[in-house]
């Protein structure tokens, strides 16, 4: 979730995704900030290369809501390789933590890993 943010209260923008044309209205708590809020990658996309964003409306998405990076893993083609993988550098992940593919699943999870080839 991406959140905009604009100094002209109740704003309503006109933005380009690809061919169509999107309304965008910033929500006034009062006269002078207006907010506006999305999850899709491809509105925030075209926001972002708007020719008003950063003039008009600006990113104001709290630090703690940005998604971390992940990584993608697309060497590894079975879960015994998954955990083989976990158990090396630079991971370290202790062999009893891994135990299952639901845990190895979990703990690359918390190391912001995605094993491309067993999703």
């Amino acid at each position: 979730m991406k959140r905009y943010k604009t100094n002209r209260g109740a704003l309503s923008t006109i933005v380009k995704v690809g061919d169509k044309s999107i309304r965008i209205k910033f929500i006034a708590g009062n006269a002078d900030i207006g907010y506006f809020e999305t999850n899709d990658l491809t509105l925030q996309k075209a926001i972002e290369q708007d020719g008003n964003f950063g003039v008009k409306f600006f990113d104001d998405t709290p630090l703690y809501e940005t998604e971390p990076d992940i990584t993608i893993v697309d060497s590894v083609y079975s879960w015994q390789e998954a955990r083989k993988f976990l158990l090396n550098e630079p991971y370290n992940i202790s062999p009893q933590e891994i135990t299952s593919p639901k845990k190895i699943k979990s703990v690359a999870k918390s190391l912001n890993l995605q094993f491309k080839n067993l999703e």
